[in-house]
């Protein structure tokens, strides 16, 4: 699946509802996104619709320390 940010700089707009509808109807059992460690308000909203932390590491930051913070949503119980 492609990325997806929400119109301005700040992208405060989640997928359409129905990306979950289409991933279900195709077997997906869950949803996965990844964003940065240190956005807080961006993991609140995740949370808010229903991601949790995976506690699994990320893709490797550009500063090469870092990883991104991986959320998953789970589709079976929508």
């Amino acid at each position: 699946m492609g990325q997806s940010r929400g119109p301005g700089p700040r992208g405060r707009r989640l997928p359409d509802p129905g990306l979950a509808r289409w991933a279900v109807e195709r077997g997906a059992k869950s949803l996965r996104l990844s964003a940065m460690p240190d956005n807080k308000r961006a993991a609140a909203l995740y949370e808010r619709h229903g991601f949790t932390d995976t506690g699994e590491a990320g893709d490797l930051l550009p500063d090469g320390r870092g990883r991104e913070q991986v959320m998953i949503k789970n589709l079976t119980n929508s």
